[in-house]
């Protein structure tokens, strides 16, 4: 059978229970058909241990859909799944202070997103060394006393989130407007704190690292601005202007 015709017969609820074994087999070395067993709602606990063992990706819809248990995760081998049962409230609090931790910040960024996390979680990502993480922690965090350290952050890029979060202080709120006090006083971040030029580990589709705008908000929460708020604080758009003449046209 050619292989396009996999995904689709993957997707089929009379298929039979021996061939679905099969495909499930067969899903280690064919990611389209693994997306499709993922989507099925009729696997059962140990089918979907089965083909989340085979295809990361497919593991991380099947944690979203309530088919996978924290029992049949290893956070540690598989951050992005981790992530997707701590964004559905069943992974442990552990896990969110080993990711929190983890040495890709594209894992921690991912985190800074998820809701309900143990009240350190978000202190630590706070002063982490990638300017990613503290603007993702930014727009997201609900602790009050967070995003105010965050609206006094060094990084205008982390000032802005906090500038969309509601949970910011107003107090906060009004230093950001007035530019009043000094950032020189703020706790003390990294010298050398920066956005990191790679990322190699996958994160969960969904509430993505640093793209606010791509997330439906949560209830109770607007979606941060991420058009007028673009440009560096302070400054100003550049008028065109048309070029001078050339001298071909003044003598004309």
């Amino acid at each position: 059978m050619t292989g396009h015709l996999l995904p689709g017969l993957a997707a089929n609820p009379a298929l039979p229970a021996e061939l679905l074994d099969r495909l499930i087999e067969h899903a280690a070395r064919d990611p389209e058909t693994a997306e499709a067993l993922s989507e099925r709602t009729d696997l059962g606990p140990a089918r979907a241990c089965a083909l989340a063992a085979h295809d990361e990706d497919a593991a991380a819809r099947l944690a979203r859909a309530g088919l996978l248990r924290a029992g049949d995760v290893d956070p540690a081998a598989r951050p992005s799944v981790a992530l997707a049962l701590l964004d559905r409230g069943a992974g442990p609090a552990d896990w969110a202070r080993l990711l929190a931790a983890h040495p890709d910040p594209g894992i921690r960024e991912s985190l800074a997103s998820r809701p309900g996390l143990p009240p350190d979680v978000p202190e630590t990502l706070a002063g982490d060394p990638d300017v990613g993480v503290a603007a993702e922690l930014a727009l997201w965090t609900t602790r009050a006393s967070v995003a105010a350290r965050l609206a006094a952050h060094p990084h205008a890029e982390v000032r802005r989130g906090a500038a969309a979060d509601e949970a910011t202080p107003p107090a906060a709120l009004a230093a950001l407007i007035t530019g009043e006090g000094s950032l020189r006083r703020a706790p003390a971040w990294s010298a050398t704190a920066r956005r990191s030029p790679s990322r190699t580990i996958r994160t969960v589709p969904g509430p993505t690292a640093s793209s606010a705008a791509a997330r439906p908000a949560r209830a109770g929460t607007s979606r941060p601005c991420t058009t007028s708020c673009s440009r560096p604080h302070g400054t100003r758009p550049r008028r065109w202007r048309p070029p001078p003449p050339s001298s071909a046209t003044r003598r004309c």
